[in-house]
């Protein structure tokens, strides 16, 4: 038997605005340089912009069913596309002198009558603009095959691949300059599984089935992390671009058990273990002597994570209506980060450990239909 189905969705278009202003006054001082004291009196207009829409279709080809196979083959094609746009003019009241500069509290949420005097003093080496675009085509090919095997149940294997063209543009706006920087990339995200019902006529795996699944991801760092400038807005945390980052890339691999009863008892259990490639994270120097951080983000490895689940439910009445379940979750997350070390002016990489425990147990009353009562207690422990 042959059909074939051909389906075209467009999905949604979203847009929203922000406004945020923002005050503060701080005055510092460097008793061990001599330096003058750097005061402050700033108020930061901030707006931002966000749109996106996506549009999709996909081709469906069931090229076989039979009592002993069935087999489907599923292309597709979506684009998407999202815009961000930020204004960030920061303004240095206290250049305006006079009672702008006398570190006078009261004044903290006042502005100038006059728009004159506003932008007479914009600080425009720390005022910044942005405009960031991302396309994406994805093409996708998914393959579903499923088939009786002698005397052994049912096996069914799936692969899919999303291949993603990405192109990322960032145009932004400082120091009277505009900054511009792109980045155009193919991502290759696949993924399969393969489930066996072992069990005779139990084709849906509703009695017993295992499941073995693998899938990756891929993705583009923050373009922002990618300017080639400094930023020097806070005089006591300088920010610097990295245009060498790497894209990043986790991969995930879940064994799965179900497994029913005629009693009603059921089993769920699950292991998992996925690693991350190239994350993102901030190298800094600290001088002792001025007292500023100089931080740049950098691609780190040695981020992995494995995890343990359980679901077990026990009937404790010949109706069903009463049960008990129990759940447990064990977790260890193996993180790579950077961190200073005692009187170490950079930072190193340095790694942790930490083991979480989650068991819990429940019961369930459901004295007639479309009712539930439950109750339970649960237990959270987290260590290193």
């Amino acid at each position: 038997m042959y059909t074939q189905e051909k389906s075209t969705t467009i999905s949604f278009f979203r847009h929203n605005k922000r406004a945020k202003e923002n005050f503060d006054i701080y005055r510092l001082e460097y008793p061990k340089t001599g330096q003058a004291a750097d005061y402050r009196h700033r108020f930061l207009d901030a707006n931002s912009r966000h749109y996106d829409y996506n549009l999709q279709g996909k081709f469906f080809w069931k090229h076989l069913q039979t009592e002993q196979a069935n087999g489907q083959l599923t292309s597709g094609y979506a684009f998407s596309q999202k815009e961000d746009s930020e204004d960030n003019p920061l303004y240095r009241l206290d250049w305006l002198g006079g009672e702008w500069a006398d570190g006078d509290m009261e004044r903290l949420n006042l502005l100038p009558s006059a728009r004159e005097e506003l932008l007479r003093c914009m600080d425009m080496d720390n005022s910044y603009f942005s405009t960031a675009r991302t396309s994406r085509h994805s093409l996708s090919l998914d393959y579903l095959y499923d088939r009786k095997l002698p005397k052994m149940g049912w096996l069914e294997i799936k692969s899919t691949l999303n291949l993603h063209r990405e192109d990322a543009s960032l145009h932004y706006q400082r120091f009277g300059t505009t900054y511009y920087v792109a980045r155009h990339a193919w991502l290759a995200e696949p993924s399969a599984s393969v489930r066996w019902r072992p069990i005779e006529g139990d084709k849906n795996g509703t009695k017993l089935s295992v499941t073995l699944k693998y899938n990756a991801t891929n993705s583009q760092p923050n373009l922002r992390y990618m300017l080639d400038l400094t930023d020097a807005s806070d005089p006591l945390f300088i920010n610097l671009g990295n245009p060498d980052l790497k894209n990043m890339r986790s991969d995930r691999l879940t064994l799965q058990l179900n497994r029913s009863h005629q009693q009603g008892r059921s089993m769920n259990t699950s292991i998992d273990y996925t690693r991350w490639h190239n994350q993102v994270a901030a190298a800094q120097t600290y001088d002792s002597k001025t007292g500023v951080r100089t931080s740049q983000w950098v691609n780190i490895n040695g981020n992995w994570q494995t995890n343990y689940n359980l679901w077990y439910n026990v009937p404790l009445n010949k109706e069903g209506s009463i049960s008990l379940q129990a759940r447990l979750k064990v977790g260890y997350l193996h993180s790579a980060d950077l961190s200073f070390e005692k009187d170490e002016e950079r930072t190193s990489t340095c790694y942790v450990g930490t083991l979480q425990t989650s068991p819990e147990i429940s019961f369930n009353y459901a004295p007639i239909a479309n009712s539930l009562i439950t109750g339970g207690v649960g237990l959270e422990k987290r260590g290193r």
